[in-house]
């Protein structure tokens, strides 16, 4: 040992020593989470208590009892200078207080309250021969103490009656292993089978940092046991968001179908909803879930595509099997609560599930959604194959439900087209019912999107009027509706049933169809200036950057203007208000033919005119686009990624110029500077995790100082997918925003309702720290609003 450690460093694997200490406890606590209330490190004042002397690690039991530890470690337990004797423990200075007489004080104050458990020294030191023969079981036999050494102990315990009592309620856990032995014994505990090897680094920088900072982990500087939950969740970046936004108000398409899918979830099997582009079978599937929820079914979903903007692999069979099961955690947590999520371990999980669903009396549902993402973003299908192959053997067992739009058999996994048979267990999502379409414009007329042209009282008649030719004209085809809608509202929220009538009508029911129809109705610039947008996979922030590509700055206008219902202005840009008009566009033969000239027309205004967020996110991307890949693969260095993450910019659009330098450097076998751009993207993804404690406030200082605003607009656009840190980084950010703080506050409340839905007690921290968040925004604001604080504090 001594020919290992610097004599300088004592003071700092002392410290160490104690950390891993805490470990040992904390691991014993995860595999009994009824054992401890809270343990605290490194604390001498905590929960309202002092201690003097036994303050490495204090650990607060369920019977409301302390244990006390004190770690004490030595460079070379081997030298006889360095072994547990009374000299060591009673040595002081002249007025000073030894070690014992520190460690005596707590014993005799928690001791007289009945609220000591234990108190320890936790030490490497080997007792010498004189010592140990006092020792049994770890405590001192006061009787066969020396005269000499017994005077000089009752002399600093004061007396023989407390000395007694001291050491027969301090335990002496000696001879303990070396640093790294300690260290290697307990990673072994938890990897591989709770965390990874990089997850058990973190566990380690966890508590340095816990017992190095105040207030840490909680606002107490308590640990309690969902924080160990939370450090053993590494080897997955956690469940995937399955969030997916309903519409308020929003009603099925029909409700005979409702009732229909609802009772097949009731039994087993498999089944496909496949659904047109624009129907909105996602949206009916997520409400189909969450009504499934409120009525106590358990429910796992996967969705392949949640946000067209995201750069998360959904599509990844590991990233896919990582987030079932820790929605399987969530629901089962009984059967869970010791496991994590390892490799090919899906089959498993969901043996463990529908055996307890069975003794529930439950049904387990699982929906996989998006099938069509995978056949359109992958040239083969293998990650898509193997989770259905992995889920297809239980649909004896559960109720299994795919949704896809129409594609070819060629992108569906073979399994699924062999074992879920079409002409029995394949279901057509069908359009709106004229139900359907009433509410729809109820609950529109309702928040003032449309008017009329008549006094309330006709309001009814006319909303009938209206729903009946919205239903002639569309066939219920709900994006035909949307489109149609923000056409006719663009300049006028007036509407009447006149009006709509006509509209041209939706051409066989399908989407693409009537893209095409408008396709051969516009103007050769308005067919320009789609071209243009769909050629690009970054938004252009605003119709002025978008016509700079364009000569004739009247032309593009009015080009624009027969164009511009297809698409919404948000903060971070122009964006299509569904994705449909992309995917059509790039299959056409005129995007085909002039990509690369839109391309170039792209990168000029990218080099001279794009402020500097577009700049940043895609002047290296369309030039390896156009053949130029050196720019790409040799910007990518560690100082550009961190001024990245100094300016706030959103991590997704981090990781897309990442994946992308990958791809390019892969394809043209530049491997050395693939490794090189991977090592680094290692850093962006682990860095959050391992070198920033809370994350979020370092957004929320990132943010401040990104003077343009772009990067808190971009998550103001995409707060279903933050998580819930960034989303208290935009509130705090954009406190003199009331909508912006009242969007904020409404997308936590929204994920309270889902978990509160779920009535499982290993949520209950979970949603606890969302209602510290929702707080939080409300107050963040310059004027909070007392009515929603109110309302908040009633709830709660």
């Amino acid at each position: 040992m001594s020919n290992k450690i610097k004599p300088s460093q004592l003071t700092r694997l002392g410290y160490e020593y104690q950390d891993l200490l805490c470990i040992e406890l904390l691991i014993d606590w995860y595999h009994n989470p009824n054992k401890y209330q809270w343990i605290s490190i490194e604390s001498s004042s905590v929960a309202g208590q002092k201690f003097h002397g036994l303050d490495d690690v204090i650990a607060f039991n369920t019977n409301e009892k302390y244990e006390l530890y004190q770690v004490k470690f030595t460079i070379d337990a081997q030298r006889d200078d360095l072994k547990l004797n009374f000299s060591w423990l009673c040595d002081k200075k002249e007025n000073g207080t030894s070690m014992l007489q520190k460690w005596a004080n707590d014993v005799y104050k928690y001791g007289a309250n009945s609220q000591l458990e234990k108190a320890i020294l936790v030490t490497n030191r080997i007792p010498d021969k004189t010592f140990s023969q006092l020792l049994d079981s770890g405590f001192i036999d006061v009787s066969r103490i020396s005269t000499s050494d017994l005077e000089i102990i009752n002399e600093q315990l004061g007396g023989i009656e407390k000395t007694n009592y001291f050491f027969k309620n301090f335990n002496f856990k000696h001879s303990q292993p070396t640093i790294q032995k300690y260290e290697n014994k307990l990673k072994d505990l938890l990897v591989p089978d709770h965390t990874n090897l990089e997850g058990w680094y973190h566990f380690l920088k966890s508590v340095k940092i816990w017992a190095t900072r105040k207030n840490q982990p909680s606002s107490e500087g308590l640990i309690y046991h969902y924080h160990i939950e939370e450090l053993l969740k590494f080897n997955n970046s956690q469940s995937l968001s399955q969030f997916f936004d309903i519409p308020k108000g929003y009603i099925p398409p029909t409700q005979e179908f409702y009732n229909n899918l609802g009772d097949k979830t009731h039994s087993t099997g498999a089944w496909v909803l496949s659904g047109k582009p624009g129907m909105g079978k996602s949206t009916f599937l997520s409400f189909l879930a969450t009504k499934l929820m409120e009525e106590g079914v358990p429910v796992l979903r996967h969705h392949y595509s949640l946000s067209s903007q995201s750069e998360i692999d959904r599509i990844l069979y590991s990233n896919a099997e990582k987030s079932l099961q820790f929605q399987l955690k969530e629901l089962f947590p009984n059967q869970f609560s010791n496991e994590n999520p390892l490799p090919n371990t899906l089959s498993k999980w969901l043996n463990t599930a529908v055996a307890e669903t069975k003794r529930l009396n439950k049904q387990l549902v699982i929906i996989i959604d998006g099938l069509d993402h995978v056949g359109r973003e992958r040239t083969d299908i293998n990650q898509l194959s193997h989770l259905v192959n992995r889920l297809l053997p239980f649909k004896d067992r559960v109720c299994l439900i795919f949704g896809t739009q129409p594609i070819s058999s060629s992108k569906l996994p073979t399994k699924m087209l062999s074992e879920i048979p079409r002409d029995s267990n394949w279901l057509t999502f069908p359009p709106m019912d004229m139900f359907a379409i009433r509410n729809w414009l109820e609950c529109l007329a309702d928040n003032e999107t449309i008017l009329f042209h008549h006094d309330e009282s006709y309001r009814l008649q006319q909303i009938e009027e209206i729903a009946e030719a919205f239903y002639q004209v569309s066939g219920g085809y709900p994006l035909y509706l949307i489109y149609s809608l923000r056409m006719l509202t663009y300049t006028n929220k007036y509407i009447s049933k006149y009006e709509i009538e006509r509209l041209p009508i939706c051409p066989q029911g399908d989407i693409n169809q009537y893209y095409n129809s408008l396709w051969v109705n516009l103007s050769l610039q308005a067919q320009q200036v789609l071209l243009q947008i769909a050629c690009v996979d970054f938004l252009w922030p605003d119709r002025n950057s978008l016509a700079s590509c364009f000569e004739d700055s009247l032309g593009f206008a009015n080009a624009f203007e027969e164009i511009s219902f297809l698409f919404e202005k948000r903060l971070s840009g122009i964006t299509p208000f569904h994705s449909s008009i992309i995917v059509h566009l790039r299959n056409k033969r005129e995007y085909a033919e002039q990509c690369e000239f839109l391309l170039k027309k792209a990168k000029k205004w990218i080099d001279n005119d794009a402020p500097d967020f577009w700049q940043w996110g895609w002047q290296w991307v369309i030039s390896s686009q156009l053949g130029d890949i050196n720019p790409l693969i040799t910007g990518i260095t560690r100082d550009w990624l961190i001024d990245s993450i100094c300016k706030g910019y959103p991590q997704d659009y981090i990781k897309r110029i990442f994946t992308i330098a990958e791809k390019e450097a892969f394809a043209n076998e530049r491997y050395q500077e693939l490794v090189r751009i991977s090592l680094i993207k290692i850093r962006l993804l682990n860095g959050p995790e391992f070198q920033i404690q809370e994350y979020h406030e370092y957004i929320k200082i990132a943010l401040h100082y990104d003077f343009s605003g772009v990067s808190t607009d971009w998550r103001i656009d995409h707060l279903h997918t933050l998580n819930e840190g960034e989303i208290s980084a935009v509130a705090f950010n954009r406190k003199n925003s009331p909508e912006i703080i009242d969007r904020c506050f409404d997308e936590i409340i929204k994920r309270i309702r889902f978990y509160v839905k779920n009535d499982v007690d290993s949520l209950n921290h979970k949603i606890d720290s969302l209602i510290r968040l929702a707080f939080d925004c409300l107050t963040y604001s310059d004027e909070p609003n007392l009515e929603k604080i109110c309302w908040l504090l009633e709830k709660v």
